[in-house]
């Protein structure tokens, strides 16, 4: 009988180890990744602040967020409790390691941490960083995916805030992957400021579904080996590859000038606040003027990393018409796969410019010829059509001819109008002929040569002429 009461206390007594003096007591000894277990440690007659508590060991597997302490007195009893909720890194057996309050030590408690159900269908979360061994102010990307059955999930991550790094959020986005899943990916560009060895902490990734947390996944922590930059690297040197690009364009916002001389600096990985401005000595050139210089930061995120981009734009103009280089520009960056510093150079830009009155001076000549061009066009089409009608007029008569003579005459114009020559002997015409068409006529030649000698036109000459004439 009491062995069987022992056991109904048992089960009905809260999950708790603990000692007489400091315990933790926890509200359930299973919990699925993504929701908190919550934990309440409780410390009885103890002097020490249990607010001040060392909690990295609960760090160390759990993302760990402290609710609400509370002191109050029972029977003349001190009694402090602090509330936590914790957030399993990992799937699997674990447990809440104990915890330590001057001379006094908590009982660890043995946990069971379950994947993560939606819908029965299981929800998968995880995370991967770019790399743990990196310079000073070198780019981490800390990306984190959670693939879901949820149409209409989204993922939101808390602000990284960790002294001695920058950092900032990636968009998130969502990939189709079929049979109903869905991948949600966001992350962290992270940049370390100083070196030496850093333990981080990450911050939630917030599953969101129907305007709510549903729940929150916390990355494992990393150990960043974080290497000092040389001694010899200016403190805005950025560090990762910089691309430059460059070009000049007619216009300008700006009415007094007539040109526009863009340079774009990008970097996929160096600190956006390290990239370099434009060299006040660019443009040294004493036939420019330069206008007011406007620069704009651009942002563009693909492929879960981002691109940052310092937008020049000088308006200029010229006191000269000719040809000008614009030098390639060269900035330096530190090269994290080398660690030396490499020289990022330009295209250089060349341009013809013409000032406004030698625009229009040419302009002016251009259209000179252009209507001389328009006027001996016109007179060739006018000339041709007109030699058109009189080679046609030509052939037609021949079919009227009334002797061979005129038969002759006839064939004489239509040598004229090819510029065959005038007052052709019929030999003569017949070897024009050949040349011009590389056909032979000298059947008919001959029977018209036979017809002048007789003064008759024997039968069908006249229509074979105009056959013969008509040909292509």
């Amino acid at each position: 009988m009491v062995k069987l009461i022992s056991l109904i206390l048992l089960f009905i007594a809260p999950f708790a180890y603990s000692d007489s003096s400091l315990r933790i007591i926890a509200d359930n000894p299973t919990v699925e990744i993504g929701k908190p277990l919550h934990i309440t440690i409780t410390a009885k007659n103890i002097d020490k602040n249990l607010a001040s508590i060392n909690i990295e060991r609960l760090e160390e597997n759990f993302g760990v967020y402290v609710i609400e302490s509370s002191n109050k007195s029972e029977n003349n009893i001190k009694i402090q409790e602090l509330e936590i909720a914790l957030y399993p890194h990992n799937i699997g057996k674990d447990n809440i390691p104990p915890i330590t309050l001057g001379r006094h030590k908590s009982l660890t408690v043995p946990i069971t941490i379950l994947a993560a159900k939606e819908n029965k269908q299981t929800l998968k979360f995880s995370s991967s960083i770019s790399s743990s061994s990196i310079w000073q102010r070198q780019q981490i990307i800390m990306t984190a995916h959670v693939i879901t059955h949820s149409k209409f999930a989204n993922i939101k991550l808390d602000d990284f805030i960790e002294e001695g790094f920058e950092s900032s959020k990636l968009e998130p986005v969502r990939e189709e992957l079929g049979s109903g899943m869905y991948r949600l990916t966001s992350g962290w560009l992270i940049y370390p400021l100083v070196a030496g060895k850093k333990n981080i902490t990450f911050p939630a990734v917030n599953y969101r579904l129907k305007g709510k947390v549903q729940r929150k996944f916390i990355p494992s922590n990393i150990q960043l080996n974080i290497r000092e930059l040389p001694s010899y690297i200016p403190p805005l040197m950025p560090v990762g590859e910089i691309i430059i690009e460059s070009n000049i364009t007619t216009g300008s916002d700006n009415p007094d000038k007539s040109h526009t001389v863009t340079v774009n600096i990008s970097s996929d990985s160096a600190l956006p606040s390290t990239l370099p401005n434009l060299p006040q000595n660019y443009i040294l050139e004493s036939t420019i003027h330069i206008g007011e210089t406007s620069s704009n930061i651009i942002n563009v995120e693909k492929n879960n990393s981002s691109n940052t981009s310092i937008h020049h734009r000088l308006p200029i103009s010229f006191t000269s018409s000719g040809i000008y280089h614009f030098p390639a520009l060269t900035l330096k960056y530190f090269d994290v796969e080398s660690g030396r510093i490499i020289t990022a150079t330009g295209k250089p830009i060349t341009g013809l410019i013409l000032l406004p009155w030698l625009k229009a001076s040419l302009l002016i000549i251009a259209i000179i010829i252009l209507a001389k061009i328009i006027v001996i066009a016109n007179k060739m089409i006018r000339d041709f059509s007109q030699l058109r009608k009189r080679r046609k007029h030509i052939i037609t008569a021949t079919l009227t001819a009334k002797s061979p003579h005129e038969l002759h005459q006839l064939l004489n114009k239509y040598a004229n109008t090819y510029n065959w020559g005038n007052n052709m002997t019929l030999s003569s015409w017949l070897i024009s002929w050949e040349k011009s068409r590389h056909s032979t006529a000298k059947v008919l030649i001959d029977r018209l040569s036979a017809a002048c000698y007789s003064g008759e036109i024997p039968p069908n000459l006249n229509q074979d002429i105009f056959l013969l004439l008509s040909s292509k």
